[in-house]
Protein backbone atom coordinates (compact mmCIF):
# COMPACT_ATOMS: atom_id res chain seq x y z
CA UNK A 1 0.00 0.00 0.00
CA UNK A 2 2.42 2.37 0.50
CA UNK A 3 4.26 1.64 -2.48
CA UNK A 4 1.19 2.42 -4.30
CA UNK A 5 0.67 5.42 -2.30
CA UNK A 6 4.17 6.97 -3.51
CA UNK A 7 3.51 5.96 -6.91
CA UNK A 8 0.10 8.32 -7.14
CA UNK A 9 2.25 11.38 -5.53
CA UNK A 10 5.07 10.81 -7.78
CA UNK A 11 2.15 10.88 -10.86
CA UNK A 12 0.81 13.75 -9.25
CA UNK A 13 4.11 15.86 -9.41
CA UNK A 14 4.65 14.85 -12.70
CA UNK A 15 1.32 16.59 -13.99
CA UNK A 16 1.98 19.10 -12.07
CA UNK A 17 5.36 19.94 -13.49
CA UNK A 18 3.79 20.01 -17.00
CA UNK A 19 4.60 23.24 -19.06
CA UNK A 20 1.90 25.41 -20.06
CA UNK A 21 2.09 24.23 -23.56
CA UNK A 22 0.84 20.76 -22.50
CA UNK A 23 -2.13 21.52 -20.62
CA UNK A 24 -5.68 21.21 -22.09
CA UNK A 25 -6.60 24.86 -23.15
CA UNK A 26 -10.09 26.14 -22.26
CA UNK A 27 -12.62 26.44 -24.89
CA UNK A 28 -13.31 29.84 -26.33
CA UNK A 29 -16.86 29.61 -24.97
CA UNK A 30 -15.67 28.79 -21.79
CA UNK A 31 -13.42 31.87 -21.71
CA UNK A 32 -16.89 34.64 -22.27
CA UNK A 33 -18.14 36.42 -19.13
CA UNK A 34 -21.70 35.48 -20.20
CA UNK A 35 -22.54 38.23 -17.73
CA UNK A 36 -26.46 39.55 -18.01
CA UNK A 37 -26.51 43.47 -19.11
CA UNK A 38 -29.70 44.91 -19.44
CA UNK A 39 -31.35 47.98 -21.24
CA UNK A 40 -34.35 50.04 -20.32
CA UNK A 41 -36.11 52.71 -22.46
CA UNK A 42 -36.60 55.06 -18.82
CA UNK A 43 -34.23 55.61 -16.79
CA UNK A 44 -33.92 53.41 -13.98
CA UNK A 45 -35.33 50.38 -16.07
CA UNK A 46 -32.03 48.78 -16.38
CA UNK A 47 -28.47 49.04 -16.44
CA UNK A 48 -28.71 51.61 -19.54
CA UNK A 49 -30.84 53.36 -21.49
CA UNK A 50 -29.28 52.83 -24.50
CA UNK A 51 -28.69 49.50 -26.61
CA UNK A 52 -25.12 51.22 -27.75
CA UNK A 53 -23.89 52.08 -24.34
CA UNK A 54 -24.85 49.01 -22.82
CA UNK A 55 -22.26 47.54 -25.98
CA UNK A 56 -19.87 49.80 -25.05
CA UNK A 57 -19.39 48.12 -21.90
CA UNK A 58 -19.90 44.37 -22.95
CA UNK A 59 -17.81 41.66 -22.63
CA UNK A 60 -17.04 38.51 -24.92
CA UNK A 61 -19.91 36.37 -24.28
CA UNK A 62 -22.43 39.01 -22.57
CA UNK A 63 -25.99 38.39 -22.76
CA UNK A 64 -27.80 42.28 -23.48
CA UNK A 65 -31.22 41.81 -22.47
CA UNK A 66 -33.88 44.80 -23.78
CA UNK A 67 -37.05 45.64 -22.18
CA UNK A 68 -40.12 46.20 -24.35
CA UNK A 69 -40.14 49.76 -25.19
CA UNK A 70 -38.80 52.12 -28.28
CA UNK A 71 -35.53 52.61 -28.86
CA UNK A 72 -34.33 55.49 -31.18
CA UNK A 73 -31.21 54.38 -31.86
CA UNK A 74 -28.97 53.49 -35.42
CA UNK A 75 -25.04 53.14 -36.40
CA UNK A 76 -25.46 50.31 -33.46
CA UNK A 77 -22.04 48.14 -34.45
CA UNK A 78 -21.45 44.83 -32.92
CA UNK A 79 -17.54 44.15 -33.04
CA UNK A 80 -17.43 41.91 -29.99
CA UNK A 81 -16.93 38.32 -30.53
CA UNK A 82 -20.12 35.97 -29.01
CA UNK A 83 -22.90 39.09 -27.73
CA UNK A 84 -26.45 38.06 -27.62
CA UNK A 85 -28.46 41.09 -28.29
CA UNK A 86 -32.21 39.78 -27.01
CA UNK A 87 -34.92 41.71 -26.91
CA UNK A 88 -37.62 40.90 -24.26
CA UNK A 89 -41.29 41.51 -24.87
CA UNK A 90 -42.02 42.98 -21.25
CA UNK A 91 -40.89 45.39 -18.74
CA UNK A 92 -40.09 44.70 -15.11
CA UNK A 93 -40.70 47.64 -13.43
CA UNK A 94 -44.07 48.50 -16.00
CA UNK A 95 -46.40 45.42 -16.15
CA UNK A 96 -48.23 47.55 -18.95
CA UNK A 97 -45.53 47.50 -21.41
CA UNK A 98 -45.66 44.29 -23.14
CA UNK A 99 -44.22 43.76 -26.82
CA UNK A 100 -40.69 43.28 -28.48
CA UNK A 101 -38.89 46.39 -28.58
CA UNK A 102 -38.73 48.25 -30.92
CA UNK A 103 -35.91 49.66 -32.73
CA UNK A 104 -36.56 53.00 -35.17
CA UNK A 105 -33.14 53.51 -37.27
CA UNK A 106 -35.62 56.65 -38.83
CA UNK A 107 -33.63 55.82 -42.31
CA UNK A 108 -29.90 58.08 -40.84
CA UNK A 109 -28.06 54.81 -41.37
CA UNK A 110 -27.58 51.12 -41.21
CA UNK A 111 -29.16 50.17 -37.54
CA UNK A 112 -26.62 47.05 -36.85
CA UNK A 113 -24.22 46.10 -38.16
CA UNK A 114 -21.99 42.55 -36.68
CA UNK A 115 -18.21 42.79 -37.24
CA UNK A 116 -18.02 39.70 -34.46
CA UNK A 117 -18.47 36.16 -34.97
CA UNK A 118 -21.18 34.13 -33.11
CA UNK A 119 -23.57 36.89 -32.31
CA UNK A 120 -27.28 36.39 -31.73
CA UNK A 121 -30.12 39.59 -31.96
CA UNK A 122 -33.26 38.07 -31.40
CA UNK A 123 -36.79 39.23 -30.51
CA UNK A 124 -36.82 42.84 -31.72
CA UNK A 125 -39.07 44.57 -34.28
CA UNK A 126 -36.52 46.73 -36.13
CA UNK A 127 -37.76 49.88 -38.99
CA UNK A 128 -35.97 51.71 -40.77
CA UNK A 129 -38.04 53.86 -42.67
CA UNK A 130 -36.98 57.47 -42.79
CA UNK A 131 -36.69 60.17 -45.56
CA UNK A 132 -33.57 59.78 -46.93
CA UNK A 133 -33.11 58.82 -50.00
CA UNK A 134 -29.40 56.53 -49.09
CA UNK A 135 -28.90 53.05 -49.20
CA UNK A 136 -29.29 52.12 -45.82
CA UNK A 137 -29.32 48.32 -44.24
CA UNK A 138 -31.14 46.67 -41.07
CA UNK A 139 -28.77 44.31 -40.35
CA UNK A 140 -25.22 43.76 -41.80
CA UNK A 141 -23.14 40.72 -41.19
CA UNK A 142 -19.72 41.69 -42.06
CA UNK A 143 -17.07 39.45 -43.56
CA UNK A 144 -15.53 37.35 -40.48
CA UNK A 145 -18.41 37.52 -38.20
CA UNK A 146 -19.18 33.70 -38.74
CA UNK A 147 -21.41 31.75 -36.99
CA UNK A 148 -24.80 34.33 -36.29
CA UNK A 149 -28.16 33.77 -35.68
CA UNK A 150 -30.79 36.03 -36.35
CA UNK A 151 -34.07 35.07 -34.78
CA UNK A 152 -37.59 36.04 -33.93
CA UNK A 153 -37.75 39.52 -35.13
CA UNK A 154 -39.65 41.86 -37.66
CA UNK A 155 -37.42 43.69 -40.04
CA UNK A 156 -39.66 46.53 -41.56
CA UNK A 157 -38.92 49.43 -44.21
CA UNK A 158 -35.23 49.90 -45.26
CA UNK A 159 -34.64 51.65 -48.48
CA UNK A 160 -32.00 49.18 -49.80
CA UNK A 161 -31.80 46.05 -47.91
CA UNK A 162 -33.27 44.12 -45.16
CA UNK A 163 -30.38 42.15 -44.01
CA UNK A 164 -27.22 41.81 -45.78
CA UNK A 165 -24.81 38.75 -45.55
CA UNK A 166 -21.14 38.88 -46.26
CA UNK A 167 -20.12 36.10 -44.03
CA UNK A 168 -20.60 32.45 -43.53
CA UNK A 169 -22.12 29.42 -41.24
CA UNK A 170 -25.25 31.93 -40.32
CA UNK A 171 -28.68 31.53 -39.71
CA UNK A 172 -31.68 33.77 -40.39
CA UNK A 173 -34.65 32.20 -39.16
CA UNK A 174 -38.16 33.04 -38.16
CA UNK A 175 -37.94 36.48 -39.11
CA UNK A 176 -40.57 39.24 -40.92
CA UNK A 177 -39.43 40.86 -43.36
CA UNK A 178 -41.46 43.15 -45.21
CA UNK A 179 -40.98 46.32 -47.74
CA UNK A 180 -37.24 46.48 -48.32
CA UNK A 181 -37.55 49.87 -50.59
CA UNK A 182 -34.77 49.25 -53.20
CA UNK A 183 -32.99 46.32 -53.49
CA UNK A 184 -33.85 42.95 -51.72
CA UNK A 185 -35.31 41.58 -48.23
CA UNK A 186 -32.00 38.95 -47.70
CA UNK A 187 -28.57 39.49 -49.67
CA UNK A 188 -26.29 36.65 -50.07
CA UNK A 189 -23.01 38.00 -50.99
CA UNK A 190 -19.55 36.28 -52.01
CA UNK A 191 -17.31 35.37 -50.31
CA UNK A 192 -20.30 33.96 -48.12
CA UNK A 193 -21.44 30.75 -47.52
CA UNK A 194 -23.15 27.40 -45.93
CA UNK A 195 -25.70 29.88 -44.58
CA UNK A 196 -29.09 29.22 -43.76
CA UNK A 197 -32.22 30.57 -44.42
CA UNK A 198 -35.43 29.22 -42.67
CA UNK A 199 -38.73 29.17 -42.01
CA UNK A 200 -38.83 33.56 -42.48
CA UNK A 201 -41.91 35.16 -43.72
CA UNK A 202 -40.27 37.66 -46.60
CA UNK A 203 -43.00 39.97 -48.40
CA UNK A 204 -43.29 43.01 -50.21
CA UNK A 205 -39.44 43.66 -51.53
CA UNK A 206 -38.58 44.11 -54.94
CA UNK A 207 -36.49 40.78 -54.20
CA UNK A 208 -37.29 38.73 -51.65
CA UNK A 209 -33.66 36.72 -51.46
CA UNK A 210 -30.85 37.59 -53.79
CA UNK A 211 -27.70 36.09 -54.13
CA UNK A 212 -24.87 37.60 -55.60
CA UNK A 213 -21.81 34.85 -55.48
CA UNK A 214 -23.41 33.07 -52.63
CA UNK A 215 -22.39 29.16 -52.27
CA UNK A 216 -23.63 26.12 -50.24
CA UNK A 217 -26.71 28.02 -48.72
CA UNK A 218 -29.77 26.56 -47.69
CA UNK A 219 -33.12 28.16 -48.11
CA UNK A 220 -35.88 26.05 -46.82
CA UNK A 221 -39.56 26.64 -45.58
CA UNK A 222 -39.77 30.33 -46.34
CA UNK A 223 -42.87 31.71 -47.29
CA UNK A 224 -41.64 34.49 -50.10
CA UNK A 225 -44.20 36.69 -51.69
CA UNK A 226 -45.63 39.82 -53.28
CA UNK A 227 -42.11 40.63 -54.52
CA UNK A 228 -42.28 42.63 -57.88
CA UNK A 229 -39.01 41.61 -59.35
CA UNK A 230 -38.06 38.22 -58.19
CA UNK A 231 -39.04 35.73 -55.58
CA UNK A 232 -35.52 34.58 -54.99
CA UNK A 233 -33.01 35.52 -57.26
CA UNK A 234 -29.69 33.62 -58.07
CA UNK A 235 -26.60 35.35 -59.70
CA UNK A 236 -23.30 33.69 -59.53
CA UNK A 237 -21.96 31.14 -56.96
CA UNK A 238 -24.10 27.70 -56.94
CA UNK A 239 -24.41 24.47 -55.20
CA UNK A 240 -27.45 25.99 -53.23
CA UNK A 241 -30.27 24.19 -52.04
CA UNK A 242 -33.95 25.69 -52.33
CA UNK A 243 -36.60 23.45 -50.92
CA UNK A 244 -40.23 23.65 -49.12
CA UNK A 245 -40.31 27.09 -49.58
CA UNK A 246 -43.83 28.59 -51.11
CA UNK A 247 -42.87 31.48 -53.83
CA UNK A 248 -46.78 33.19 -54.03
CA UNK A 249 -47.39 36.66 -55.97
CA UNK A 250 -44.39 37.59 -57.71
CA UNK A 251 -43.56 38.83 -60.56
CA UNK A 252 -40.85 35.93 -60.95
CA UNK A 253 -40.51 33.53 -58.34
CA UNK A 254 -37.26 32.20 -58.91
CA UNK A 255 -34.95 33.13 -61.24
CA UNK A 256 -31.28 31.79 -62.14
CA UNK A 257 -28.19 34.04 -63.55
CA UNK A 258 -25.18 32.21 -64.56
CA UNK A 259 -25.00 30.32 -61.20
CA UNK A 260 -24.24 26.30 -61.15
CA UNK A 261 -25.18 22.98 -59.04
CA UNK A 262 -28.19 24.44 -57.50
CA UNK A 263 -31.27 22.12 -56.34
CA UNK A 264 -34.37 23.50 -56.66
CA UNK A 265 -37.01 20.69 -54.78
CA UNK A 266 -40.17 20.27 -53.03
CA UNK A 267 -41.49 24.15 -53.00
CA UNK A 268 -45.26 25.25 -53.87
CA UNK A 269 -45.24 27.63 -56.63
CA UNK A 270 -48.50 29.77 -56.92
CA UNK A 271 -49.72 32.31 -58.58
CA UNK A 272 -46.81 34.32 -59.88
CA UNK A 273 -46.64 36.01 -63.24
CA UNK A 274 -43.64 33.20 -64.34
CA UNK A 275 -43.14 30.52 -61.77
CA UNK A 276 -39.35 30.41 -62.82
CA UNK A 277 -36.50 30.98 -65.21
CA UNK A 278 -32.78 31.18 -65.96
CA UNK A 279 -30.19 32.65 -68.06
CA UNK A 280 -27.19 30.71 -67.80
CA UNK A 281 -23.79 29.79 -69.97
CA UNK A 282 -22.37 26.07 -70.49
CA UNK A 283 -23.26 24.76 -67.55
CA UNK A 284 -27.06 25.20 -68.44
CA UNK A 285 -28.02 21.67 -67.66
CA UNK A 286 -26.01 21.49 -64.17
CA UNK A 287 -29.26 22.64 -62.07
CA UNK A 288 -31.67 20.37 -61.17
CA UNK A 289 -35.75 20.91 -60.62
CA UNK A 290 -37.19 18.27 -58.65
CA UNK A 291 -40.93 17.59 -57.08
CA UNK A 292 -42.30 21.09 -57.05
CA UNK A 293 -45.58 22.32 -57.39
CA UNK A 294 -46.24 23.98 -59.81
CA UNK A 295 -49.66 26.21 -59.48
CA UNK A 296 -51.98 23.09 -60.31
CA UNK A 297 -51.74 18.87 -60.69
CA UNK A 298 -49.79 17.92 -63.49
CA UNK A 299 -48.62 14.48 -65.03
CA UNK A 300 -46.43 15.62 -67.07
CA UNK A 301 -43.22 17.17 -66.70
CA UNK A 302 -42.92 20.73 -66.14
CA UNK A 303 -40.90 22.64 -68.74
CA UNK A 304 -38.74 25.75 -67.17
CA UNK A 305 -37.97 28.51 -69.87
CA UNK A 306 -35.14 30.31 -70.26
CA UNK A 307 -31.77 30.74 -72.32
CA UNK A 308 -28.16 29.68 -72.65
CA UNK A 309 -24.58 31.15 -73.14
CA UNK A 310 -25.48 32.07 -76.90
CA UNK A 311 -28.91 33.58 -76.25
CA UNK A 312 -30.58 30.26 -77.66
CA UNK A 313 -33.75 29.21 -75.91
CA UNK A 314 -33.55 26.72 -73.43
CA UNK A 315 -35.77 24.64 -72.13
CA UNK A 316 -35.30 22.33 -68.45
CA UNK A 317 -37.68 20.46 -66.88
CA UNK A 318 -38.74 19.17 -63.71
CA UNK A 319 -39.73 15.46 -64.58
CA UNK A 320 -41.75 14.52 -61.95
CA UNK A 321 -43.73 18.02 -60.41
CA UNK A 322 -45.72 17.47 -57.22
CA UNK A 323 -50.11 16.73 -57.81
CA UNK A 324 -50.44 18.91 -54.74
CA UNK A 325 -49.43 21.70 -52.93
CA UNK A 326 -47.00 20.77 -49.89
CA UNK A 327 -48.24 21.84 -46.84
CA UNK A 328 -45.21 24.01 -45.05
CA UNK A 329 -46.11 25.71 -41.96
Amino acid sequence: MKGFVTLLVLMLVAVLSLPGSMAFPLSPQSRLSRHIITVGDEPGDGNYTSIKEALNHSSPGDIIEVYSGTYKEHGISITVEGISLIGLPYDPDNPNQTGKPLILGQGLSDIITIYGPNVTVSGFHIDNKGGGIDEWTIININPGADYCTISNNTLTSSSNSIVGIVSSYNTITNNTIRWAGFITGIELDYPGQHNVVSDNVIDRCPDGIRFWGGINDTIVRNRISNCSQFGVDIGGGGANVFQYNTFENNNIGLHIYQSAYNQVRNNNFLNNSYHAGFDEALWVCTNRWFHNYWGRPRLLPYPIQGSNLLIFSWVQFDWRPAMKPYDIT
